[in-house]
């Protein structure tokens, strides 16, 4: 994904790598109690999205089968924007992204379609044109993240930071619950 932890000084792969070589001993140390659950959603949002693992979309607790975004590229419009954490990036940008070298004409139809897709996939009954996830003010389309949802990666990567600020606060003992936490939400 090429993001790296919130201050930069380590990179994520190697931090996941680790924690994928530590889940064994990590298992046997936290409390059953903060062990994921198989089939679980975490909290309780009417939309969840796991980045850990297999890339998983859940609506209204049931996992959408990647069938119900009918276009493939829905799938990478959605990676695309909820990994810029809500920063807003250009339609001519995602033209480019999506279907590099097409023309502005072409490309604002596949997106306009894309988007359709990916917004009835995410919010089901919705009215044409609304969406409280996938928003476009001025031909800049970002993620909301002010909508209700949990998205895994970036509920660890804050977890993982709280802990520092504990830790750097002479709390190591209380940074454990946060660390905790943030294992418990990872799954390779």
């Amino acid at each position: 994904l090429g993001l790296g932890w919130r201050d930069g000084s380590v990179p994520l792969q190697w931090s996941l790598r680790v924690l994928e070589e530590i889940k064994p001993i990590l298992r046997l140390a936290i409390p059953p109690r903060l062990l994921p659950q198989t089939g679980s959603v975490m909290h309780a949002a009417p939309l969840v999205i796991r980045c850990f693992g297999p890339f998983e979309v859940v609506r209204d607790g049931r996992l959408l089968p990647a069938s119900a975004f009918a276009r493939r590229k829905a799938l990478r419009l959605l990676q695309t924007l909820v990994l810029r954490r809500g920063a807003p990036m250009h339609r001519d940008e995602l033209i480019e992204l999506l279907w590099p070298g097409v023309s502005a004409r072409s490309g604002a139809n596949r997106l306009h379609g894309v988007l359709n897709v990916l917004r009835s996939a995410l919010e089901a009954g919705r009215s044409a044109g609304a969406s409280r996830y996938i928003v476009c003010r001025d031909n800049y389309y970002f993620f909301d993240n002010q909508a209700p949802h949990c998205i895994d990666l970036f509920d660890f990567l804050d977890l993982v930071a709280s802990a520092r600020a504990l830790q750097r606060q002479g709390g190591d003992e209380r940074a454990l619950g946060p660390l905790e936490d943030a294992v418990a939400l990872y799954r390779g």
